[in-house]
């Protein structure tokens, strides 16, 4: 964090300049995963030239380098500066559900700034936020992260500990948010479905929590208006999860999120390596 903070406290216009000089030199200096990002970007767009593939990559280096830079602001971002730059429309579909003390299943994807996403719902929803998470790997920056994103009140909630957290606060009403994985570590228990023209492992847990309570389906899209500012907008899904199977559910969100990538795929990290596992070798 000693680090991290003296660029967190950077004015906007400076901290774009370091995102700009952070991207030439993972783009253009170390080509950071650009065998990936190419390979990613073919085959979910085989009918693409190079020419706007490369245009596509482009953007996802930029876009990936304003989530950088973005998140570590985040560490000191005011309530009044993020509820700025992450505007929240049609809350009252949420407040609909909190009116009937009916908690909701969020899903969304790793698209735009998640991070901002969850700092500023935190401050206008009046459900508790609770967003179910994979540690990270390095214990850490699982800490820094976890502080940032619980700043203003979100609950942080392992996904392993999401069965308990709901047995011990089963009065409680959520806006229970899920950011849609295509790479789960076992790839086993995940759903498998089309995604992007391949097929792909989706982690379970958004639609499994959905039907076992019956809790309604919202999507979440995050909408970059220009550099550094987002439109958050709901959409909802499913009114009634009770009677469907939950990788229907699955399905339904996961679709969705294709088609926002689709109309802008520059705002998704392409950089991830999410097919790195087949239907064909898991049922071995």
């Amino acid at each position: 964090m000693i680090f991290l903070y003296p660029i967190s406290i950077l004015p906007f216009r400076l901290l774009y300049m370091v995102s700009d000089l952070l991207r030439w030199i993972l783009m253009r200096l170390f080509r950071y995963r650009r065998t990936v990002i190419d390979t990613n970007l073919r085959n979910a767009f085989p009918n693409k030239t190079k020419k706007e593939l490369d245009q596509i990559a482009t953007g996802c280096y930029r876009n990936l380098c304003d989530i950088i830079l973005e998140t570590i602001k985040s560490f000191t971002i005011s309530k009044a500066g993020i509820s700025k730059r992450c505007l929240i429309t049609n809350l009252e579909i949420l407040d609909e559900y909190h009116a009937q003390r009916q908690s909701v299943v969020a899903v969304l994807g790793h698209y735009g700034n998640w991070e901002w996403a969850a700092l500023s719902s935190a401050l206008s929803v009046k459900q508790q936020m609770v967003v179910v998470y994979k540690p990270l790997s390095n214990p850490y920056f699982d800490k820094l992260i976890n502080k940032t994103r619980s700043r203003f009140g979100v609950k942080m909630v392992p996904m392993k500990d999401v069965a308990r957290f709901y047995f011990d606060n089963k009065k409680e009403v959520f806006v229970n948010c899920f950011v849609s994985d295509q790479s789960p570590s076992n790839p086993k228990s995940a759903d498998w479905m089309t995604f992007l023209n391949q097929e792909t492992a989706v982690l379970p847990g958004a639609g499994k929590l959905a039907s076992k309570f019956n809790h309604p389906v919202i999507f979440v899209s995050l909408e970059r208006q220009s550099r550094g500012h987002y439109i958050l907008r709901m959409k909802k899904l499913v009114e009634q999860s009770g009677n469907m199977e939950a990788i229907e559910i699955n399905k339904i969100h996961t679709k969705t999120l294709e088609e926002q990538i689709v109309e802008h795929p520059e705002n998704w990290l392409w950089s991830h390596k999410r097919w790195k596992h087949s239907p064909s070798k898991t049922n071995l």
